[in-house]
């Protein structure tokens, strides 16, 4: 649970920081940068904050089949983490047009059954795993499947624009990336 959470952080940060260069390069020597999104730790650790202190003030007995605190944290911090995922997506293609194509809005929509898939293992477990909300493990299931397909032709959509541009599928990196004085492979 500690991995999938470091590796979600990793990600989100890693994904900003392609964004923030990208709007940097496409920004004229003399103009200073700003930050392309609102997105930062503080709006990410304040809702999980406020998610773990729900979940600690709880004043009736847990059941055995209960998710331990730092299991609903991993929970709430992903389908957090996703929200924001989807909000950088979707700027992309504002923030550097000539870089990244308008086919990366469609990713965020693609991106939305997956977290449907989220709220719903959430919504399962806050129910303590009831056999009467059994149906979402179902839905889940369908939901995670069709956003995966989802994310894949959307994917491919993108890979398609980017090459209709005559440019290579690098092309949708930031410049830095794309001229090798990125750090590939760390």
């Amino acid at each position: 649970e500690s991995l999938l959470s470091i590796t979600n952080l990793l990600i989100f940060f890693g994904f900003r920081g392609a964004i923030q260069s990208a709007a940097n390069s496409a920004l004229p020597e003399t103009t200073p940068a700003a930050s392309p999104t609102p997105t930062s730790l503080k709006s990410f650790a304040l809702p999980t904050a406020a998610a773990a202190a729900l979940l600690l003030a709880s004043v009736h007995p847990e059941p055995t089949n209960a998710l331990s605190i730092p299991t609903w944290v991993v929970h709430v911090s992903s389908v957090i983490e996703w929200l924001m995922a989807m909000g950088l997506v979707w700027e992309l293609p504002t923030i550097a047009p000539s870089t990244f194509v308008p086919q990366w809005r469609g990713l965020t929509w693609a991106m939305l059954p997956l977290h449907s898939s989220g709220l719903m293992a959430c919504t399962f477990h806050i129910f303590y795993n009831a056999p009467s909300v059994g149906f979402l493990v179902v839905m889940q299931a369908a939901t995670t499947a069709l956003g995966n397909a989802l994310c894949a032709a959307a994917a491919y959509r993108i890979h398609r624009a980017t090459l209709g541009q005559g440019a290579s599928p690098a092309a949708a990196l930031p410049a830095e990336e794309r001229s090798g004085s990125g750090s590939a492979g760390g």
